[in-house]
């Protein structure tokens, strides 16, 4: 419903009422599971074996001795 004031302006105190009518929703980024990376063997544990190749492979790429 529109209605026309004078002089095109909305009277002070008018309540303006708005239809709004959602789109889309997006979620945004999902973080990173990073336990399920790194429990490679699926048995909801670290082992130091499983911890030891992450940290082990985080150093080398961060002092570029090799790349992923």
């Amino acid at each position: 419903m529109f209605i026309a004031f004078p002089d095109d302006k909305i009277p002070a105190k008018a309540t303006l009422i708005y239809d709004v009518e959602l789109l889309e929703i997006d979620l945004g980024h999902r973080p990173t599971n990073f336990f399920g990376e790194i429990d490679t063997d699926g048995d909801n544990q670290l082992s130091q074996d499983e911890v030891f190749v992450v940290i082990f492979v985080d150093f080398c790429t961060c002092n570029k001795l090799i790349t992923r």
